[in-house]
């Protein structure tokens, strides 16, 4: 997806591997290690010493479903400056049984923290709805149980020929209250700076929090149908372009 959008490549062939049995969260790449996305990922999910992630979060609750008795791969995560154009959040494909993950670093760089728990949001969600579509596809073989409720959700978006905007229209219609969630989970007890920079300000009387992470839940998913419509409301537009101007420039670009 051009602009401000990731891409998602699908899988290719088929494969016969078996399940994993323990399915994980992988951030142990050097690139994603110990760095400011890492810091971000192990507060949204709620990461312990003891485990990856809290399934009590909105995220970990995410993972959870995510990883269920019938999970057949695992997530990794990393990072490149290896993209096209810097203002290309991401991109996922499926390669081994596995989805990987990868976060532009440029956008990592000027990114902060808000938007950035944002994206992981995304592609956590991406990662989530491309075992689903690979199931329904027989990538992990015929044998595998199929979501009769996810193949009649995803029948109604397959038709789009874009890859990248058959996940995000569906996405934009099943998954904003998600995303809003939990960014807002992440952000109340991350948000000190932010809170700070909000209250000198001088004219921002109609900053809401509630609509402030509905509004950038929409980002990466501006090309969508849904975001079309509510686009032609100039008072939601006007109001969603502010909302995105201060998650960058109010909060946090440094994850402590």
């Amino acid at each position: 997806l051009s602009g401000n959008g990731d891409n998602f490549t699908p899988p290719s062939g088929g494969s016969t591997n078996p399940a994993d049995p323990n399915p994980e969260v992988d951030t142990k790449d050097p690139s994603f290690k110990d760095t400011k996305a890492d810091c971000v990922f192990k507060k949204l999910v709620g990461a312990t010493a003891n485990t990856i992630y809290n399934p009590n979060t909105v995220v970990g609750k995410l993972l959870k479903d995510f990883w269920g008795k019938e999970s057949v791969t695992d997530i990794t995560f990393k990072i490149s400056d290896n993209f096209s154009s810097a203002s290309k959040h991401a991109n996922s494909q499926m390669k081994d049984n596995k989805i990987i993950v990868t976060l532009n670093q440029s956008y990592i760089n000027s990114c902060s923290m808000v938007e950035l728990a944002r994206t992981l949001i995304h592609e956590s969600i991406h990662a989530e709805l491309s075992v689903k579509v690979a199931k329904l596809e027989g990538y992990f073989g015929k044998d595998m149980m199929l979501d009769k409720e996810f193949s009649d959700l995803w029948s109604k978006y397959k038709i789009l020929k874009d890859l990248d905007q058959q996940q995000h229209n569906l996405m934009a219609e099943n998954y904003i209250n998600t995303i809003a969630k939990g960014v807002e989970a992440y952000h109340m007890n991350n948000r000190a700076e932010f809170e700070e920079t909000r209250s000198t300000q001088i004219g921002e009387e109609w900053f809401n929090y509630d609509e402030f992470y509905k509004s950038i839940a929409w980002v990466g998913l501006d090309k969508t149908s849904q975001y079309t419509e509510k686009s032609k409301d100039t008072d939601w537009k006007t109001k969603y372009d502010r909302y995105r101007v201060r998650a960058n420039s109010w909060d946090t670009k440094s994850c402590n």
